[in-house]
């Protein structure tokens, strides 16, 4: 029998040339072999499981959770680790939510509308742009597509201390359908002292902007007792130009000052300890300028 191969868009040539040899020539032909990437663009996973997959269809992936809930829908899957070790088995260590099998018609395509400035914004760090995509995948996989998010709520602090100061912020994803919401990223960010509230905003909207969660509801709950309110005078224009010029790609945006509640006190408290020691590398080294420098904006 010869098998269709249907090739995540996680793959790498490398890694296809590898599980097809682990498959055997005797299983497939050049022609069977397609990918997902280039036939629908941002397909989310259960899509994929529910109108591409069939017994005569081979997966491939390097998504541990995805290789996981082919397995359990019952279709074969190839999954392939960074050491380009291969396996057909389930991942024990891998747990897998509920496939939620409700009827959809499948898409041309599944892209997300690109926000402006996503280019521009992006980070050098070829590695930091594969965190993001992951980071993009695991919540577009969630909610079974980004057009499912109803809103987005941010919890944001900052600690000073020198001439430097670290800013925190918890991302939080609620759906359209009554399922749970997901703690969608967690960021901390070390920049040069800043007190302009614009400019700790700007990183947040930097961040959903690169995450393509944009158009959505945003709700921003700024931590009073250390984050100017942003009715009083600025400083900078520069700050309030890039929040404004990002904005732009947002349906709704409100800023909400809190000075008390269990998740701005863990907030608090997780600034405190990173200030002290940075266990693990959690902070990002930063500068707000270089996004002011890559979008042409100066101060008046």
């Amino acid at each position: 029998m010869k098998y269709r191969i249907l090739v995540d868009e996680s793959i790498s040539q490398k890694q296809l040339y590898i599980v097809l040899k682990f498959i055997g020539k005797n299983k497939f032909n050049n022609k069977n072999i397609e990918k997902i990437g280039e036939m629908y663009p941002g397909i989310p996973d259960i899509e994929i499981i529910k109108h591409l997959m069939n017994n005569s269809t081979i997966f491939i992936t390097s998504d541990r959770a995805m290789h996981n809930r082919m397995l359990k829908s019952n279709f074969f899957s190839c999954y392939i680790n960074p050491q380009y070790q291969v396996t057909k088995k389930c991942l024990k260590e891998i747990k897998i939510k509920n496939n939620r099998i409700s009827k959809t018609t499948l898409s041309k395509s599944y892209e997300v509308k690109i926000p402006n400035f996503h280019s521009e914004l992006l980070p050098d760090s070829a590695k930091q742009i594969k965190k993001y995509n992951t980071k993009r995948r695991r919540i577009r996989n969630y909610f079974d597509g980004i057009q499912n998010i109803a809103e987005i709520n941010v919890t944001l602090s900052k600690i000073d201390f020198a001439k430097e100061t670290i800013i925190g912020f918890r991302i939080k994803l609620f759906s359209k359908s009554g399922i749970s919401a997901l703690d969608g990223s967690e960021v901390y960010i070390k920049d040069k002292l800043t007190k302009d509230c614009f400019a700790l905003f700007g990183y947040v909207l930097v961040e959903l902007n690169l995450l393509l969660l944009t158009q959505i509801k945003l709700n921003i709950y700024f931590d009073s007792a250390f984050i100017n309110n942003p009715t009083e005078k600025l400083e900078n224009k520069s700050f309030l130009k890039l929040y404004n010029l990002l904005k732009l790609d947002f349906s709704e945006i409100n800023l909400i000052p809190i000075s008390k509640g269990e998740k701005t006190e863990k907030l608090r408290m997780k600034l405190k300890s990173l200030s002290k020691n940075d266990v693990g590398n959690e902070i990002l080294s930063r500068n707000i300028e270089t996004y002011l420098t890559e979008l042409s904006i100066h101060e008046d």
